[in-house]
């Protein structure tokens, strides 16, 4: 499968999911999806898009590749913490 195809088939498993989960050494974290949002790329045909997830306020992790299962799949992924309230810990991740 080629990346474009990749991401294309990603999105779609994204945009029909409320909840993935991180994948630790103890149990896999439920995440909740917030937003899927597409964004310019520079390759026409190409999708690329945006993912906000929230975690619980106590799951803090510092930026990094981590692996997600979405929808019986599992993908590794890089995590950007981009905000901090009492609801939760936002999480972005960009496929491009």
């Amino acid at each position: 499968m080629t990346e474009i195809n990749k991401n294309a088939e990603l999105k779609k498993l994204f945009d029909s999911s409320g909840t993935v989960y991180l994948i630790t050494d103890d149990a896999d974290l439920p995440l909740e999806v917030v937003e899927v949002k597409n964004i310019k790329s520079s390759i026409p045909e190409q999708v690329a898009f945006s993912v906000l997830l929230r975690a619980k306020p106590e799951q803090l992790w510092e930026q990094g590749i981590f692996e997600i299962r979405l929808n019986n799949q599992t993908t590794a992924v890089f995590m950007v913490p981009i905000n901090q309230t009492k609801e939760g810990v936002t999480y972005e991740i960009i496929f491009n």
